[in-house]
């Protein structure tokens, strides 16, 4: 994050080949955006079946949830 104007400027995420090869491609979709929410500085939430929940089932995962556009525009204060 830029120290001038507080804009995220680079982010790295990291994930497990092993594990994301034993997963369905929405699985591994769900895991990607969950860990970009992380790098755009997204921290996890109580709503079971919000991108951003703490765990997720690979047969149902969750998926982006109104919560988790609204914890997005209130981080960068959109409306």
């Amino acid at each position: 994050m830029s120290k001038r104007n507080g804009v995220i400027v680079s982010a790295t995420v990291k994930l497990n080949d092993y594990f994301m090869k034993k997963i369905s491609s929405t699985a591994r979709k769900a895991t990607v955006e969950h860990e970009l929410g992380h790098a755009i500085s997204l921290t996890h939430n109580s709503i079971s079946n919000s991108v951003m929940y703490a765990e997720m089932d690979p047969d149902s995962p969750n998926l982006i949830r109104q919560c988790d556009i609204d914890n997005v525009k209130k981080l960068f204060n959109e409306n």
